[in-house]
């Protein structure tokens, strides 16, 4: 009786949990971005900092998977950056980084179209879209990543975007009945390469901001990132996309940011924001200019964009 009132209780509070992420977000997205964080396509965002590489999304139904999507990171002098992406669509492969782009290891040049596939580039980003497939990859060609997937593959995906069900943290963080950390989950999802030595991320009490936990040190980013996400400017996108999780991320940058020199850091989360409620019908305000200097080609120092941050939020 003990367990059936437990797993009733969870079972409420998911199904809770699921309505309110339908209501507030276009489920079909996942994303990563920044140093390390990711919203899978249940709408959960964790955190999750390796720099191996891991199958972001796959077609998990049947043994003929329709697609695979991995992503590697890298960091160059305290920067961290995607360095590539591989896709898998039925049997072709294809290879993105940030100067060239092959198709079964032979370069194409963009825009490419190919057996239902399109790679294109803008300015910002590389698209990669197979339509009879039912999958789009958007590419920044630095930190950030969105997988959007079509309703047929509800419940079908695995990977660091997990499993599509409509139901956050329920697979994905639980096993066996137990809940897992983000980092486990992370580390589930490392592609083993021949020859590679590539460790994986462990649980760091001393740099708790890596596993997601803002430090107590770090408390007043938590209340500045509240005051610039909740102001009335972004009312919109409040309306369509519950900020808590963005928040948080937002105070687990600049904390991360407290000894280094790169700027991106601070902005990549409110870019992120202003991505996902674009795409969930929302009007983001034009903050960019205001906030961030690694958006600046004249380059402002990493305390004018937290000043401005600061002045903005209040």
């Amino acid at each position: 009786m003990k367990w059936a009132v437990v797993w009733l209780c969870f079972f409420s509070c998911s199904v809770a949990i699921q309505a309110k992420q339908v209501h507030n977000h276009v489920n079909n997205i996942c994303s990563t971005w920044g140093r390390q964080h990711f919203k899978t396509f249940d709408g959960d965002v964790y955190q999750f900092p390796g720099l191996c590489e891991y199958n972001l999304a796959k077609d998990c139904h049947g043994s003929d998977p329709k697609f695979s999507v991995n992503v590697k990171r890298e960091e160059n002098d305290g920067n961290i950056a995607i360095s590539y992406i591989s896709i898998t669509i039925n049997e072709n492969g294809f290879y993105l980084n940030k100067t060239h782009v092959t198709e079964n290891s032979i370069l194409v040049s963009l825009p490419h179209y190919s057996r239902g596939v399109k790679v294109e580039e803008s300015a910002f980003y590389i698209s990669f879209k197979a339509s009879r497939v039912g999958i789009t990859v958007m590419w920044n060609r630095e930190d950030a990543v969105m997988v959007e997937v079509s309703n047929n593959y509800r419940n079908k995906t695995c990977g660091l975007c997990g499993d599509f069900n409509g139901v956050p943290v329920y697979d994905e963080f639980i096993v066996n009945g137990f809940k897992i950390s983000p980092i486990e989950f992370g580390n589930r999802h490392k592609i083993h390469l021949p020859n590679d030595d590539c460790k994986d991320p462990h649980e760091d009490k001393d740099e708790s901001w890596k596993s997601g936990n803002v430090s107590s040190s770090c408390k007043n980013f938590q209340t500045i990132c509240e005051r610039a996400f909740l102001s009335k400017s972004w009312s919109s996108c409040n309306e369509q996309i519950d900020p808590e999780a963005y928040i948080h991320a937002c105070a687990i940058d600049m904390c991360a940011c407290n000894n280094s020199t790169n700027d991106s850091c601070v902005c990549s989360t409110m870019s992120e924001f202003s991505r996902q409620c674009s795409h969930a019908g929302g009007q983001p305000p034009n903050w960019r200019s205001q906030l961030c200097g690694c958006l600046d080609p004249t380059g402002t120092s990493r305390e004018n964009v937290r000043a401005t941050l600061v002045r903005t939020s209040t």
